[in-house]
């Protein structure tokens, strides 16, 4: 018979082990000792693991937790039952006088605190320890992590979905995984570990073997507009005043990344030789970029220093913050265009180099510069960072690239500065 309510909890009182279905039992041990246990056949050998007492947890949070275990065992081959020996070990393993993992990684972290450019980076560090490794081997003696631990950080379940976090929450299984790696490598270079072992948490074969297989992942890439519907978009921007507008149009025009207009400072602009130089710390790559500005980036330029009020090109509402990187994109969804994001303008920029300019106009690596992507060739890479001839190049093609986005031409076009009507936008 299966049993299937809460109320059949409550009057099962005699001793023995009641099914509830898809390999959840209630254990019973007296009226007041009653389990649950979730039972479960691996490499041929039959297997129970306890979910928790009876009193605590209804029927339907003790299914849920079944799922969550049946879920581990089907997709990841996961034996429940020894990898919770496993974490009750590596608890209680801590030789006196012994350096734990939690310790050694709060050094390893305040001796990385100085190389980060962001102090979100220790906060990020700390809170995913803190949530997914120091429940496990935080109290180990940081000698004692083996693979098998790390296996256990990886392979626990996710709190929603009763999954193996190494499948259901990736990059963050990724970070983890890395982050206890240069964690252990600390340890042996101040000698809390031998130095002659393996690094148990580098993502060795022997590793990959004993997590769950990833189903493949699909590569998502950032929203883009066609670029052929670009002209219209900044049309349409065109006839909204306020800061935001001006930030987003920028951004489509130097074809550069969120972070790098909402944090452009204007002693980074040299407005007569019209380049903007953004420091390397504020670049992904961490290599200095020169941007070279069109007559129409210049004009939005223009229109901010008749407003300034602060370092920033692009103040936010709160004083010497910047805008919010949020700002962008919430505008372009208001304009109706919300299947695209900020970044993917750079997509669009890119695909009408290819498209429209060609390779004889604009060859591959001049616009990957343009897009400070790094190039394959270190020669081309060295090249890319800044003669005079090749700002020329840059802003031959920025300007072409404003004069495509230009809704209609207005005006004197003897000059490509001044052939954009972006240009005599100053009343948005």
């Amino acid at each position: 018979m299966i049993y299937a309510t809460d109320g059949d909890v409550a009057t099962l009182n005699a001793p023995g082990k009641y099914s509830f279905g898809g390999g959840l039992y209630l254990q019973v041990q007296g009226p007041k000792a009653k389990s649950w246990l979730y039972r479960y056949t691996l490499r041929g050998k039959q297997r129970w693991m306890g979910l928790g007492s009876a009193a605590k947890l209804t029927v339907k949070n003790a299914t849920r937790k079944r799922d969550g275990c049946r879920a581990q065992v089907e997709d990841g081959g996961i034996d429940l039952v020894e990898q919770s020996k496993s974490t009750r070990a590596a608890k209680i393993y801590r030789p006196t006088g012994a350096v734990t993992f939690r310790d050694a990684a709060a050094a390893c972290i305040e001796n990385k605190r100085s190389m980060w450019r962001n102090a979100k980076h220790a906060a990020q560090w700390e809170s995913s320890l803190e949530n997914y490794a120091y429940p496990i081997i935080g109290d180990m003696s940081v000698a004692a992590v083996e693979r098998e631990h790390v296996v256990n950080v990886l392979n626990q379940p996710d709190k929603k979905t009763g999954r193996a976090i190494w499948l259901s929450k990736r990059e963050t299984a990724n970070r983890l995984r890395g982050r206890i790696e240069d964690v252990l490598v600390f340890s042996m270079a101040n000698k809390w570990r031998p130095a002659s072992d393996s690094n148990p948490a580098q993502l060795t074969k022997l590793l990959r073997a004993q997590l769950p297989s990833r189903p493949k992942k699909r590569e998502k890439h950032h929203a883009a507009l066609p670029h052929s519907q670009i002209a219209a978009f900044l049309s349409d921007l065109q006839k909204r005043s306020g800061l935001t507008p001006r930030a987003l149009r920028f951004t489509i025009l130097t074809a550069v990344r969120t972070s790098e207009t909402i944090k452009a400072r204007w002693d980074e602009f040299d407005l007569n030789a019209r380049i903007w130089s953004i420091p390397a710390d504020r670049m992904k790559m961490e290599n200095e970029h020169k941007v070279a500005l069109s007559g129409a980036a210049m004009a939005v330029l223009e229109e901010m220093q008749q407003q300034r009020e602060s370092d920033y090109v692009f103040a936010g509402f709160k004083h010497e913050q910047p805008l919010s990187d949020m700002a962008m994109l919430t505008l372009a969804r208001k304009l109706a265009y919300g299947h695209v994001t900020t970044h993917g303008f750079r997509s669009s920029f890119k695909d009408y180099c290819r498209e429209e300019l060609g390779e004889a106009e604009c060859p591959d690596w001049l616009s990957e510069a343009i897009l400070a992507h790094k190039s394959g060739d270190k020669i081309l890479r060295a090249y890319a960072r800044g003669t005079e001839a090749q700002m020329r190049l840059k802003r031959k093609v920025m300007e072409a690239w404003a004069a495509y986005c230009s809704p209609a031409p207005t005006g004197d076009s003897a000059t490509a500065g001044n052939v954009l009507s972006l240009h005599t936008g100053r009343g948005l």
